[in-house]
């Protein structure tokens, strides 16, 4: 579809650390991840979430923190009481 730059599968969930935890842990982490939150929540920033996922994702798997070439890039966009979590990104054509 025209105008559409990526597409992704999500997981619906609870908008809290565990319940996001909980999601990203049907995804292979492989050797290296990066955790990229975008939230409208006032409660917390992106970034607090990102460094407190992070953490939790990296205790609960082992594998290292690469914020530049990270072999998974695991992802929650939080609005309201729900996060849309997903790893997979689909090119779309973009532009019209």
């Amino acid at each position: 579809m025209p105008g559409v730059s990526t597409a992704s599968t999500a997981l619906v969930t609870e908008a809290e650390a565990g319940s996001i935890d909980q999601a990203f842990s049907r995804f292979d982490t492989g050797d290296s991840f990066a955790v990229r939150v975008n939230t409208a929540n006032n409660d917390f920033s992106s970034s607090e979430m990102e460094k407190k996922l992070g953490g939790i994702v990296e205790e609960r798997t082992g594998s290292e923190v690469d914020l530049e070439r990270p072999e998974t890039r695991l992802e929650a966009d939080i609005g309201g009481e729900k996060a849309f979590v997903f790893a997979d990104r689909h090119e779309g054509p973009d532009g019209f």
